[in-house]
């Protein structure tokens, strides 16, 4: 199902549940830390045309304010919501209120930036994703970049100052194969990792407060639309069987977190 109106109503009320369910959980667990994760990215102009710039900021109004901005009290972003027109969700009194209850820590799940061109007619904003064309890319088509998990955390943490943040979600997707001895050398996998907690380290380093990382994923799973054709786990899952293998990936973070 792909309608405008629809998506737009389905993310006002996943943030209004996330603001009820805020101070349900704090009353029923006082010691509880409660936030929320959601999926960020940073995003460049295609050129450095003028088009193109504001066409960026068109769209990182909608990809990343329209849910940063309600959930730190300062309701919908104005001129994304005037661009929707009639297509904008109906909000009740008290929804905003609702959805900026005070959180602990905000959960940032980053994958890859987006570059973005000036695209007049297409969609409400204008603007449209472009395929990247970096020099690396997963076996998904996004872009690897570690600077731009950094780019990210910086910007949040000087537009927003949402407290302790956690990157939630962090991983790639890679054909993966089996050797004859069993193993899964997954060396781009297991580059990707190091790439992205050094980063990370940077990004510390630079007083950004960051409470934790999260590699995504433990086992392959169901990826959405995917199904089970992308495997992003640091075990390899043999779907017929459910037989489990550490791969070279796995073994790395395991001995990263163990401190060797």
């Amino acid at each position: 199902m792909r309608d405008w109106r629809t998506a737009l109503r389905a993310c006002h009320h996943v943030l209004l549940s996330h603001g009820l369910a805020v101070p349900a959980i704090r009353a029923a667990t006082r010691t509880a830390r409660v936030g929320i994760a959601l999926s960020l990215h940073p995003l460049g102009p295609a050129t450095p045309s003028a088009a193109d710039r504001q066409a960026t900021h068109r769209y990182d109004r909608l990809r990343n304010c329209w849910f940063l901005d309600p959930l730190y009290g300062r309701g919908y972003p104005v001129d994304v919501w005037e661009l929707c027109g009639s297509e904008v969700p109906d909000v009740r009194p008290g929804d905003l209120d609702a959805i900026a209850a005070p959180t602990d820590f905000l959960g940032i799940n980053y994958y890859f930036p987006e570059s973005i061109s000036d695209a007049p007619g297409h969609g409400p904003l204008s603007a449209r994703v472009l395929a990247p064309h970096a020099r690396e890319i997963t076996d998904l088509g996004w872009e690897v970049s570690p600077s731009g998990m950094v780019a990210l955390l910086e910007r949040v943490e000087r537009d927003y100052r949402p407290g302790e943040l956690y990157i939630t979600e962090n991983g790639s997707s890679y054909h993966d194969l089996v050797d004859s001895d069993g193993a899964v050398h997954d060396i781009k996998r297991r580059d990707y990792l190091v790439r992205h907690v050094t980063a990370l380290r940077e990004a510390i380093a630079r007083g950004i407060p960051v409470g934790g990382y999260f590699a995504w994923t433990l086992l392959d799973n169901f990826e959405w639309a995917e199904g089970y054709t992308h495997r992003f786990g640091l075990h390899y899952v043999d779907f017929a069987t459910q037989r489990r293998r550490t791969k070279l990936s796995g073994a790395w973070y395991r001995d990263f977190l163990d401190g060797r």
